[in-house]
């Protein structure tokens, strides 16, 4: 349950993240950026392999997200939980 509230909050982010670019938010849901803060990039400028090691990271959570989201979804609609027609009982 944690991994799905983590793959939906990092969606949500991305979303917002994008929605950004095209129309105003308010500050509280304005993201600026997705790439980590000078902390990270200082990092990754100290040592070449954690560099590597975050783009690995960063592959694995994507398609984590990806996973997680899409096999939910999926899921619903096996189950008739989501569709156009899932309220309608055909007898």
């Amino acid at each position: 349950i944690l991994s799905m509230a983590w793959g939906y909050g990092m969606l949500s982010t991305i979303l917002l993240w994008a929605a950004g670019k095209f129309m105003p938010l308010p500050a509280a849901l304005y993201v600026p950026s997705l790439l980590p803060g000078w902390t990270g990039v200082l990092l990754d400028a100290i040592d070449e392999g954690y560099g590597k090691l975050l783009r690995r990271a960063l592959l694995h959570r994507l398609l984590t997200i990806l996973a997680t989201v899409g096999v939910f979804v999926v899921s619903l609609k096996v189950a008739g939980m989501v569709g156009g027609d899932s309220a309608i009982h055909k007898g």
